[in-house]
């Protein structure tokens, strides 16, 4: 087992942590959806297990290894086969967990499309230089590469999983899953539900619009089940709309973050505030949090060494 170092959790996070961590999210006729929520990386990134009576489906992972080795424990207590693992899209905190959820089902098929295989491949040297400094020996060495995930559906047992490629949104590529027996939908992070999205991939609201207006095409959708954040009703869709509208209004071009941030956080009081600071990155970039005006709330939670410019423990 690899050891877990104790890393920190943002408050406002709390609750979504203890609410997403519920045994059983949804059954319908024997299939079973289950939500875990990383515990160590402080942005409560969901993962959804799907249950069937022998065999079960993943969609994404956990970004810790940490996180990974408690979902893999919980999937193998389950007494079912781990089939396939299936990503949403190419961001570390979706995939990075993956290794000890592979361990424990050697023959497990991860899959994805042909542009996430791509950036997992390319990219994944930069993202662990990227984030190292704030989660050390969490991350892992090396990724877990997807094979080419095909078609516009897969069954898991006799339950019907559907798929759909997403315009750009939070990301370039994703996609979203739709499980018709419990009119369900898995967004990954086209939704950020009660927290502010993170926009530092393409920062296009316009785009991510259209992204949210497209997935309506499923029906019916009564459960909603966001990337980051609790779920929810078709309510969700609703929220995230009106939030990207606000946003395209507010954070125009041109518009810094220290001065647009605020005007968000004010607009949106009951959101966590993390990814709204958190798109310059861990570090803030070189200016630091402090004159982007970063609010203490956030820096506070920030692991020390982070702050002192120490390498992690």
């Amino acid at each position: 087992m690899i050891k877990t170092n104790k890393l920190f959790t943002y408050p406002a996070l709390i609750i979504f942590i203890s609410f997403q961590l519920s045994a059983c999210a949804a059954e319908s006729n024997g299939l079973q959806l289950e939500v875990y929520t990383g515990q160590y990386s402080g942005i409560g990134e969901n993962s959804f297990t799907l249950l069937g009576e022998n065999e079960a489906i993943q969609i994404d992972s956990p970004w810790l290894l940490g996180d990974g080795e408690i979902l893999a424990e919980r999937l193998k207590s389950n007494g079912r086969e781990l089939t396939h693992i299936l990503l949403t899209h190419g961001h570390p905190d979706h995939y990075m967990g993956l290794a000890p959820l592979v361990e424990a089902f050697p023959d497990v098929q991860v899959l994805a499309r042909q542009p996430v295989i791509d950036e997992i491949s390319t990219q994944f040297q930069s993202k662990w230089v990227h984030w190292e400094p704030l989660y050390g020996s969490q991350l892992p060495i090396q990724p877990v590469i997807p094979e080419l995930l095909i078609g516009n559906n897969i069954f898991l047992e006799d339950y019907e999983i559907q798929f759909m490629d997403l315009i750009p949104a939070e990301t370039m590529d994703a996609m979203v899953f739709y499980i018709p027996s419990l009119e369900a939908l898995i967004t990954g992070d086209l939704i950020f539900a009660q927290m502010h999205p993170y926009f530092a991939d393409l920062n296009n609201p316009a785009s991510w619009i259209g992204a949210l207006e497209s997935v309506q095409a499923f029906s019916p959708i009564n459960l909603v089940y966001p990337g980051h954040g609790p779920n929810g009703g078709p309510e969700v869709l609703d929220e995230a709309i009106n939030y990207m509208q606000v946003y395209q209004d507010v954070a125009q071009p041109g518009v810094p973050l220290r001065e647009f941030a605020p005007i968000m956080a004010a607009r949106f009081p009951d959101y966590s505030p993390t990814f709204l600071w958190w798109t310059r990155g861990p570090g803030f970039g070189i200016a630091g949090p402090g004159p982007l005006g970063v609010p203490e709330a956030i820096t506070d939670t920030l692991p020390p060494h982070l702050m002192q410019g120490e390498p992690p423990p």
